[in-house]
């Protein structure tokens, strides 16, 4: 069986194939191993840029409006088989 640390850095290298990009915004944000024993459940997160233009009413605007965050967080949870550390799913996280 695989350590929590193997599971954690084959998630996230999982992760990265897919998301190369985001590699400087990778989070861990929670790990839990099934009531089996059998899979490690990851939960991991990265920093994704809101699709929408900003949409400015003057040049001025952007001195008297308060700046609003663009980026928000992507969570991904991903099931480790705790046998061999094999990435066997990834899907999008849901609380």
């Amino acid at each position: 069986m695989v350590n929590i640390k193997f599971a954690v850095n084959r998630a996230k290298s999982y992760l990265m194939e897919f998301f190369p990009e985001k590699k400087d915004s990778i989070r861990l944000e929670e790990t839990e191993l099934d009531e089996n024993g059998g899979f490690w459940k990851v939960t991991m997160s990265f920093l994704e840029k809101e699709d929408k233009e900003p949409v400015l009413k003057s040049p001025f605007s952007t001195m008297f409006e308060p700046q609003i965050a663009t980026d928000y967080r992507v969570y991904k949870s991903l099931k480790v088989r705790a046998e061999d550390g094999e990435v066997l799913s990834m899907t999008i996280w849901k609380a």
